[in-house]
Parts: C-alpha cells; structure tokens; sequence
C-alpha cells in the first residue's frame, strides 16, 4: 500500500521518503518543458513552411534541498544524504533498459498526490557545513513524460461473459436527462439553483447552470435514473459528467454517487477527486464504485466542496451513469452449456482534460483474445492462445510500448488491429469490449491507466 503523503512530501519508489517532517528539506523545485520539437517543412519554391508534427521532450525536475541533522551530528547528516543519493541514482534501474523509479510528490498546498515516472540524472551535495548537521543538494529527475500523473492506477476488470447466455452486452445511459438538450427536467438542486442554458454548452443546444445559494455547505445537483431508479448491488456503476466554471472557484468540485436505501437515506457514497477547474474549459469528472448491500436506488451529484460562493457559477453536460456489465462467476451447475466465444462490455472513466494510455492484460484461458472501443473504432487483438493463468500485456504508454507474455516472452508478433498510439483513452467515458474464445467463461481482461495532468500541483 502506498505511502499517505503530507503536505510537501516526497517520495521515491517507496523506499525513501523525504520533505516536510523529515530530516531531509525540499527548499524549492522547478521544473524545464523543453522545447517543442517540431518537423516543419520548407514550402518549395515560395515562401513559409508547412507545420509538422510536434512532439513535446522530456519534463526534468530539479530539487534544492538541504538535510537537517543537528548542530554536531555530522555523520548522521552525511549518512542522511548518502541514503537519498543512492535511491536516487538506484543502480538497480540505471541498468536495465526502459526500467524507472517512480517520484511521488504531495507538492505544498496541493490537495492531492502527483506522480512521474524516470531517472535522477544528477545529485550533488554543498560541502562546508556538515559540522552543523547541514548538507545542501542539489538533484535533476529526467522524467519519461512531459506530464504529472494521478497517484495510483484507475482499473477497469473486464471478465468473460459468454455470448450464447448474455448476448452481445450493450451499455446504457442509465440517466434520464443526460445532455440538457431542452431542458432541466430530472434533475434536483440541492442548495443551489439548477436551470437549463441554451447559450453556453459544450454540445448543442443546452446545459444545466448551477448557482450555489452561498455561504452554505452540501451543494450538488443530482440527476434521476430510469428504470424506476432501480440499481444492481451486484454490478459496478460509473458516473460521470463534463463540467466549466466561467472564472475562478473559490472551492473545488466533485463527481459523488450516494448510494440510497428504500427510505432514502444514505447507505454508502463513491466519490470521484476533488478538482480545481481551470476556467472556461470544460472538465469531466468522474466517480466508480459498487453499490452498499442496503442500497436500492443511487443518487448521481455533481457537487461543490466546502461552502461556495453565490458567485462560482458552474455548467454542466453530456453526462452519463453507466452499469458496467460483467460476467458470470463459475462454477456453473449442469446442464447449463457455456458458449465457446463471450463479449463483455463496460466503461472506462479518465477525469480531467488530457487522455490517458492504458496497460491492457489478458488473462487465459483465452484464445485470440481482444479489446476495443466501440464508440470510435480502434481495436487490438492477440493472434494467440493464453493456457490458464497466463498473462499477455500491452503497454500502450509512449515510453514503453511493448507486448510481453507473463514468461517474459515478446507476443508482438501476434499484435493485430490498430497500433498502440491509437489505443490512448480520451478524457471523458469510453465505452470498452473484451472477447475471445474461452469454454471455462474465466478469462479476464485488466485495463489501468493513469490521468496526466500538465501541473506538479492539485486534487488527483
């Protein structure tokens, strides 16, 4: 389990922990973009260029920091160092090709944990006061991504429904007022105002405005479902709606499910991360979770923290409240026969404004197992057989990009369908499906992902 950070610490892959309250200070951190690398082309015979591509370069961070031991405690201070150093410069990493430390970072006054993933390039200390217990450094981390991450993988775990006892597993929009086209209607405001806008919407012709009533708490719209309101607590569910603030919050906001009983009350919540609009661009956010065992109905909200203002107006559209369908849990009782190809489908949920690249895992038994996104076309297949328990991998992220067996075995070479560039998940919900061919209905598909961020700071 990972570390709980506070405010202003650091963490190296889970063996070294420094900042705020520890002996070893960060004083200041910044961090170099690069420059974008473009492949622009001379126009011929004429004058200007035709635009290229762009690629952004690697992030590289670099600490100031200084280790605190005590007035007299020379050594412990230099030991101090030597521990951060040699984490830093992990040999074990340096040494093996495509391998990485991971840099978690709870920078000061943010609300949430970020994370990168690369090498420390460079540490070096100040000498000249170790005799007071004081060791100034200076250390360079060269990250593999221009971008921060969210701490922690999201994972979406599709298992093997067959298709002659399920069919072909479509997902439903579960809300009954999901784009705000005309109207407002099934939607409730909770110490707020909601109100239908037809001039601003991130998809014609409307969206839902909501005005917090101001100086008080527990402020949310929430929308009704459809059939009855009615809800599986067997099944996952995930929410999720794209939301702007034309200026500034004064709090943070927050895609919830309250899950109800049959009187009403609360039996339980999932709540997405808190998040820090950036004004004028829209924003998903998103919330999963599995039902209480008492809960009957589920209360989707979009909701402020804290007490906001009566000015920290906020739209909303294009929602969605999705069950994510699943299979069946062997063993099966006889006679009922198991069809030898399965479908599942279910939804992938990547909150804030960039996309994501997935670690697709297929788990056998399986044969020519593959995943893909019905909304927009892309899709992967392995031209293989996976015996049970076997894994095969694809990792679609930029600095990985590799197809390995659980043995250590390249598959790709059985790669079929897009290419991994195109397999990055967008903002927002994307709709996913597993199939393939497997008797015993146990096969399994692991999807995780991580949303970037352009920031060192904030919720996720």
């Amino acid at each position: 389990m990972a570390t709980v950070l506070a405010d202003g610490q650091w963490e190296l892959d889970g063996a070294v922990l420094f900042g705020n309250g520890t002996a070893v200070r960060v004083q200041q951190v910044s961090w170099d973009g690069g420059s974008v690398a473009s492949q622009d082309a001379a126009v011929v015979q004429g004058d200007g260029i035709r635009m290229g591509v762009d690629t952004l370069p690697l992030l590289s961070l670099t600490v100031t920091g200084v280790v605190l031991a005590g007035a007299g405690n020379g050594g412990a201070a230099l030991d101090t160092y030597e521990t951060l150093a040699a984490a830093w410069m992990n040999e074990a990493v340096r040494a093996a090709p495509g391998a990485y430390s991971t840099l978690r970072i709870r920078y000061p006054g943010s609300a949430g944990v970020r994370a990168v993933f690369g090498r420390g390039r460079r540490i070096a200390p100040v000498m000249g006061m170790v005799r007071q217990g004081v060791v100034p450094f200076t250390a360079q981390f060269d990250c593999a991504s221009p971008y921060f991450y969210q701490d922690g993988d999201s994972a979406l775990i599709l298992t093997m429904m067959p298709s002659d006892i399920a069919g072909v597993a479509n997902l439903h929009n579960r809300l009954a007022n999901a784009t705000f086209d005309t109207a407002v209607t099934g939607w409730q405001a909770v110490n707020c105002a909601a109100a239908w806008d037809g001039a601003t919407f991130r998809t014609a012709a409307g969206a839902l405005r909501i005005t917090p009533a101001g100086s008080t708490a527990g402020v949310y719209a929430s929308g009704n479902l459809d059939n009855a309101d009615l809800i599986n607590t067997a099944r996952a569910y995930t929410w999720g709606a794209w939301v702007m603030a034309p200026s500034a919050l004064t709090v943070q906001v927050q895609a919830v499910i309250a899950w109800l009983n049959a009187g009403g009350a609360a039996a339980g919540t999932a709540a997405g991360p808190l998040t820090t609009l950036a004004p004028g661009t829209w924003t998903f956010l998103a919330a999963s979770g599995v039902p209480a065992s008492a809960a009957v109905t589920a209360d989707p909200r979009i909701a402020y923290a804290g007490s906001p203002a009566a000015t920290d107006v906020m739209y909303a559209d294009d929602a969605a409240f999705i069950e994510n369908l699943g299979g069946i849990a062997p063993p099966v009782t006889p006679p009922v026969v198991l069809g030898g190809t399965g479908e599942t489908a279910s939804t992938c949920a990547v909150p804030g404004t960039r996309r994501a690249w997935p670690v697709i895992t297929f788990t056998g038994p399986v044969t020519n197992p593959q995943i893909a996104y019905p909304a927009t076309g892309q899709w992967m297949r392995l031209v293989t057989a996976l015996p049970a328990g076997v894994t095969a991998t694809i990792d679609t992220r930029p600095w990985q990009r590799t197809v390995l067996r659980s043995d250590g075995a390249s598959a790709a070479g059985a790669l079929r369908g897009s290419p991994p560039r195109d397999m990055a998940l967008p903002p927002g919900l994307t709709p996913v499906r597993f199939s393939g061919q497997d008797n015993t209905a146990t096969a399994r598909c692991t999807v995780t992902w991580r949303a970037p961020s352009g920031t060192i700071g904030g919720s996720t």
